[in-house]
């Protein structure tokens, strides 16, 4: 397989949504081994400006079934990047009448994925400073495929969307920071 050279640029970086939700009776040890995040993804590409958005919505909240229906944290932020060079980066995936349905690699959406992943981890971080919710701090990301869909090529057309839940780490099994 050829190398992917891709001209990239961050775009934008843009919070859509963001709460905290008072809850009395939680402390860090609590929020720790009681909550659990629930993760969205979504990748796609705007065929006229030729800007991949990633977005992430992440929700913390707690893990007994009862009471999970409560979300004590809720963010959505959509990381934009600029493909300078889109001509050779997206390539023809099908025909969908006239027009063309691009697909982006997916070694690409896996780097747009992380990077996203990594930049709302920081979001999180700063907007919990000083709240009992600074203690979940959402892990490190090893592999980033597990917000991309299966399928090769990612079809950005139909805005490929991906689920996962992350429980926090113990103080030792995963590293923070």
């Amino acid at each position: 397989m050829p190398e992917l050279k891709v001209d990239l640029r961050l775009h934008s970086i843009k919070e859509d949504r963001f709460f905290i939700q008072a809850l009395g009776g939680l402390n860090e040890e609590s929020v720790q081994t009681a909550t659990t995040y629930h993760i969205q993804s979504t990748i796609s590409v705007d065929s006229e400006t030729n800007l991949v958005n990633v977005l992430f919505d992440f929700k913390l909240q707690l893990k007994e079934p009862a009471q999970s229906k409560n979300v004590l944290l809720h963010l959505i932020a959509v990381t934009t990047f600029e493909v300078v060079n889109h001509s050779e980066v997206f390539k023809p995936v099908t025909k969908k009448g006239d027009a063309e349905v691009r697909g982006i690699p997916t070694e690409l959406a896996s780097m747009l994925t992380s990077t996203a992943y990594s930049t709302c981890r920081g979001i999180l971080y700063a907007r919990c400073a000083g709240h009992v919710f600074q203690a979940a701090v959402l892990p490190l990301l090893a592999d980033p495929s597990v917000f991309l869909p299966k399928a090769e090529p990612v079809k950005t057309a139909q805005n490929a969307v991906k689920s996962a839940t992350i429980n926090h780490p113990g103080a030792d099994s995963m590293p923070r920071g």
